[in-house]
């Protein structure tokens, strides 16, 4: 990888929230089935970056949101698919940086 983890580590610990993040490492379609539904406040997603598997990622992820919860794509307007995938399914962004786009 690119060594973002390390980079994702020392943000949450500069910002005292270890105790709040639980980071699951993995290929989406292993990782995501075995979590419960309707569980997260939040999601982010740091993976492959075609639109095909974003789509398919958010599909995965949805049923394990609370309907209140925010999606976080890394990545957004460095890699095409992201934002492809984003205005497919219609996504509204909330907030956007660089590199990261936050969606309802």
């Amino acid at each position: 990888g690119d060594g973002s983890l390390p980079i994702m580590w020392a943000h949450l610990r500069r910002l005292d929230l270890l105790d709040k993040v639980v980071l699951h490492v993995g290929a989406t379609e292993s990782v995501l089935p075995l979590l419960a539904p309707e569980s997260f406040d939040f999601a982010f997603f740091d993976a492959d970056h075609s639109a095909v598997a974003t789509v398919r990622d958010v599909g995965l992820v949805r049923p394990l949101l609370r309907s209140d919860a925010l999606i976080a794509f890394h990545d957004y307007g460095k890699w095409p698919g992201v934002a492809m995938a984003i205005e497919q399914l219609g996504l509204e962004i909330v907030e956007r940086t660089e590199t990261l786009a936050v969606v309802l």
